[in-house]
């Protein structure tokens, strides 16, 4: 996992973050396949999904408050990875 891939992170942005559980993941470009995993802080994957065609993903997490990962497939060769918090409700 390369969390320090910074030209790729630029054309990421999470909003809101921290966040109450929805967020919206926006890209710079329109990419044809976005897969999207979260994890928690154990590396339990708590959110995997495949989009198409997208240049923004709205996500509705239901999960305990803390720091999570977003690791995002698509974007380039390697896996590109940001960083969520999540407070309470």
């Amino acid at each position: 996992v390369n969390t320090n891939n910074i030209s790729e992170k630029s054309k990421i942005k999470v909003y809101p973050n921290p966040s109450a559980g929805s967020f919206n993941i926006q890209l710079q470009d329109m990419v044809t396949e976005l897969g999207v995993e979260i994890y928690d802080v154990s590396g339990r994957i708590v959110y995997s999904a495949e989009h198409q065609n997208v240049n923004e993903v709205a996500i509705d997490l239901i999960v305990a408050k803390g720091v999570y990962y977003i690791a995002l497939q698509g974007l380039s060769e390697e896996q590109t990875v940001v960083k969520l918090l999540i407070k309470s409700k």
